[in-house]
C-alpha cells in the first residue's frame, strides 16, 4: 500500500510537497526500508528536523542505534536544529547502548537547545539515566518533571 501511495505521489508530482516527502521518509523508515527512506530524504528540497528525526527514530526502533547516532551527528553538521522528538529518539539509542557518557553530553545539549522543559525530552532523560544505571539522576529528573522545572541539576 505504501509503495502505491509513493507511486501516486510521483505521478501527481506531490512528491515535491514537503509533507508528502517527510511522510514517505517516515513510512519507509518504519517499514525497515532504509534505502528508500534515504533516497527520498536526500531528494527533499527543504530540510527540517522532521525527516532527520523520522530516519533517526526508524534506525533506533530497529535496533540500529549507531546508525541513529551517526545520523544525529550529520544533522548537527548540517546545522539542522533538533527538536524534542529528535532528542527523545537519540536518548533512546543512548539508553539501549547503556552509554551514560553520551547521554550526559546530550543532556547538556538539550539544556542549551531550550528543549529541557519539554515532557518528551524529560521522559527520555529519565529513561536513559535509569537504563544506564544512574538511578539517582533518573529520580532527580523525574522529580524536576513533577515540579515542572526540569533543569540540569547534574550531581
Amino acid at each position: 500500500m505504501g509503495r502505491q501511495i509513493h507511486s501516486q505521489a510521483i505521478v501527481t508530482d506531490a512528491i515535491s510537497e514537503i509533507l508528502v516527502g517527510n511522510s514517505l521518509v517516515d513510512m519507509y523508515a518504519k517499514c525497515d526500508k532504509f534505502g528508500e527512506a534515504n533516497r527520498i530524504f536526500v531528494d527533499l528540497a527543504h530540510q527540517s528536523s522532521v525527516p532527520w528525526t523520522a530516519l533517526i527514530s526508524g534506525y533506533v526502533q530497529k535496533g540500529l542505534h549507531e546508525d541513529g547516532l551517526k545520523l544525529f551527528v550529520d544533522m548537527q553538521k548540517a546545522k539542522i536544529r533538533a527538536d524534542s522528538a529528535t532528542y527523545a529518539s537519540i536518548l533512546r539509542a543512548c539508553a539501549n547502548l547503556a552509554s551514560l557518557t553520551l547521554g550526559k553530553q546530550l543532556h547538556l545539549h538539550i539544556i542549551r537547545s531550550g528543549c529541557i522543559s519539554n515532557v518528551f525530552s524529560g521522559s527520555a532523560l529519565v529513561d536513559m539515566y535509569a537504563k544506564c544505571g544512574s538511578i539517582k539522576e533518573a529520580l532527580h529528573m523525574f522529580q524536576e518533571m513533577l515540579r515542572g522545572t526540569v533543569f540540569p541539576g547534574m550531581h
